[in-house]
């Protein structure tokens, strides 16, 4: 009886075995897209409030300016277009893109702390400037 069950196991795993699909062959195909915050080493994701000021308008080409020369970052500023759920869509936006920093001039306080906290919580550094947020 012993020799029976041994057969049995022994022939049911071959069974199974010999069902198996070979695995298809991996031919290699083209590279995959790289985007362009994944050619350099640091993300840094700058939400500004709006584009409608000068001052703003300024700021963000002199940060442009500045991140020219380092290679290992991407600056992506973001237009808030004076709108907290816009500005609060573009941190969220950030937050899936995997930045390594998030710089934000919050158009509101209130409204624009839930999503930054969120970004700082996931132990991402927040500079937040020329307005706070209420944390």
């Amino acid at each position: 009886m012993r020799a029976r069950s041994w057969l049995v196991l022994i022939g049911s795993l071959a069974l199974i075995l010999s069902c198996k699909q070979p695995e298809p062959k991996k031919t290699p195909g083209p590279p995959k897209e790289k985007q362009p915050w994944e050619m350099n080493k640091y993300l840094v994701g700058f939400s500004q409030c709006t584009y409608e000021d000068p001052w703003r308008i300024n700021m963000n080409n002199e940060m442009d300016a500045a991140a020219v020369h380092y290679r290992e970052i991407k600056l992506v500023i973001t237009n808030g277009e004076n709108r907290n759920d816009k500005q609060i869509a573009d941190v969220e936006n950030f937050a899936v893109m995997g930045v390594d920093t998030l710089i934000i001039s919050p158009r509101e306080a209130a409204p624009l702390t839930p999503a930054v906290e969120k970004i700082y919580d996931a132990k991402i550094p927040v500079i937040v400037l020329d307005r706070k947020i209420l944390s």
